[in-house]
């Protein structure tokens, strides 16, 4: 950001040191943070189990019913479940195959045939599927996985302790659950969520640890593929609908919008939705799987003039370009058998060397290509989990590409004074937080993610029910440092929704803008961590500010009012 904007907007930032910066991000976990669920810590219960030589039992997430179901058992017969260890299911039984490395040498290869089980959790799974595609991210979810790995020497004389530990991203938080090894199993099989291979178990150690730390199995029947994704990697997700990008504008529009996101090493997965339970994992005539996460790991632009004749091939003459996207099958297997698939006519057109030329490759590994508007006309929807530069997670995956950055703000809507509803209400409007962010560039891509805490955890006792969310974005004066009494030009505007996570893309022009995040109805209190993401060239950290008496100065996570974080410090 040019330094005559930042004077224009009157910022004066004194200097900060490292070590204060890395101290207030280990309060919202972007840095590496190791809060403990239910104060369990791995460490020193593993030691205690290694020097009396035995496994792990965990009371706080008992082999019990509770532990299972709150409401409907979904066909398992309670009595005849057993809590079983890996080596009692499989004597095989591993955490990760061949220590988490793949046959051709490359270390960190898990399993991606992942299945669901006995409760609706295909959105779980799916994740898991893209977490395997990503070893450094999954290194990180399942910590010292070499460690934690199954080992026939148990007790005293070996390392392993029948005990496990998964990190989850909670609410702006890095949290690490521990468990015990005892996998709930009917005849010998598991119930829940398995690997099909048989005897690498990460897949369903991991989903334990998911449902400890949402209270039960049955509290992760039915959610979103995005919410799962953040809580893996801590970056900010949006899941699209392909039903709304049936028209060619559309579609070049979110193609444009995909390949900068892939450029800026942002998670990507489709999928095609199921109307009921026996659709899940169904292959349809095309080769596609419904209720499947595919990854998206490529998109591609020929134009005429690179290859003449294909367009008319096509009976797309009428256009300058083709787009291509490029998709994998976890399974490694099953691939789309229409245009642009292994074999098809298409690819008669385009000679050897010119698919080399324009990183037109594949391997026969379940990896495909689809012209893009089959792609929207074929899949439901597509799932983008971008991830944040400061972080942790953005740091182990960033090698050198470009990134998002981001302002952090926790906040709380409180019945004295800031929970004033939706634009509707114009009367106590303006009493919601606001906050004000700053745009250097023009066409500059801003996201815009609001979320409350998960619920989950509440669904045994009845609750569990999410508030209608949402917020408004204004543009404001550039020398605007107070709160906005009266309405402004509108910016943007979510679509307010009873869910975790509301989300809205914006492209904007330079200048200052105010967003208000709100409950749907007045009145209405509850916690919201709000978070604003732009490239790195824009460094929103310059002024992020909540408009308010106390200002609250935000760089790349949250911060005490008037202290500063230089963007470019990590």
């Amino acid at each position: 950001m040019p330094l005559d904007f930042l004077n224009k907007l009157g910022i004066r930032p004194p200097p900060i040191n490292v070590r204060t910066l890395q101290g207030i991000g280990k309060d919202l976990g972007f840095f590496n943070s190791n809060a403990q669920h239910k104060n369990q810590n791995y460490n020193a219960l593993k030691t205690a189990c290694l020097q009396s030589g035995t496994l792990f039992e965990d009371e706080q997430f008992a082999c019990h019913p509770r532990s299972l179901f709150y409401s409907n058992n979904h066909g398992v017969p309670i009595n005849s479940v057993q809590w079983l260890r890996p080596k009692d299911i499989n004597r095989n039984a591993c955490l990760v195959r061949s220590g988490g490395t793949s046959t051709d040498g490359r270390e960190g290869q898990l399993g991606r045939d992942v299945s669901q089980g006995q409760v609706g959790n295909c959105w779980f799974v799916a994740a898991c599927a893209v977490l395997a595609e990503f070893p450094k991210l999954w290194k990180h979810v399942i910590p010292d996985f070499k460690e934690q790995e199954l080992n026939e020497f148990m007790g005293a004389s070996g390392r392993y302790g029948g005990i496990f530990h998964f990190k989850f991203w909670v609410f702006g938080e890095w949290i690490d659950v521990v468990i015990d090894d005892r996998l709930p199993t009917v005849n010998g099989q598991l119930i829940f969520c398995r690997s099909k291979a048989g005897d690498e178990f990460w897949s369903p150690l991991l989903e334990k640890a998911y449902a400890k730390l949402h209270g039960c199995y049955e509290a992760l029947d039915g959610g979103n593929l995005t919410d799962a994704l953040v809580d893996f990697t801590g970056g900010a997700a949006e899941s699209i609908e392909l039903k709304d990008h049936q028209n060619v504008e559309l579609q070049d529009n979110l193609f444009r919008l995909l390949e900068r996101d892939l450029q800026f090493n942002s998670l990507m997965c489709a999928a095609i939705d199921i109307d009921s339970r026996d659709e899940m994992e169904a292959v349809q005539q095309n080769g596609l799987v419904k209720g499947h996460a595919y990854g998206v790991t490529n998109l591609k632009t020929i134009l005429n003039n690179e290859v003449p004749g294909l367009l008319s091939f096509l009976g797309a003459g009428n256009r300058s370009a083709v787009r291509l996207i490029r998709l994998r099958n976890p399974w490694g297997r099953k691939e789309w058998n229409g245009r642009f698939s292994d074999g098809s006519p298409e690819w008669n057109q385009i000679s050897q060397q010119k698919r080399k030329e324009l990183g037109l490759i594949f391997e026969d590994d379940g990896e495909f290509w689809m012209a893009f508007d089959d792609f929207c006309k074929h899949f439901t929807s597509v799932s983008l989990c971008r991830i944040i530069y400061n972080s942790l997670i953005g740091s182990l995956l960033s090698g050198g590409a470009k990134n998002w950055s981001e302002g952090v703000f926790k906040g709380e809507w409180k019945q004295a004074d800031k929970c004033g509803g939706c634009i509707n209400n114009l009367g106590t409007f303006f009493n919601n937080p606001q906050y004000r962010f700053d745009v250097a560039n023009d066409d500059e891509p801003v996201m815009i993610s609001l979320s409350q805490p998960d619920n989950r955890h509440m669904r045994s006792s009845g609750g569990g029910n999410y508030l209608t969310i949402g917020f408004y974005v204004m543009r404001i004066e550039i020398n605007r440092k107070t709160r906005v009494r009266m309405l402004k030009a509108k910016a943007g505007c979510s679509a307010y929704g009873a869910t975790r996570t509301r989300t809205l893309h914006m492209t904007l022009k330079p200048g200052r803008y105010c967003v208000i995040p709100t409950t749907f109805e007045p009145g209405q209190e509850g916690q919201f961590l709000l978070r604003v993401l732009t490239s790195y060239d824009c460094h929103p950290g310059y002024a992020c500010v909540e408009l308010n008496t106390r200002i609250v100065v935000v760089g790349h996570c949250l911060v005490e009012r008037w202290r500063w974080i230089s963007p470019n410090r990590s």
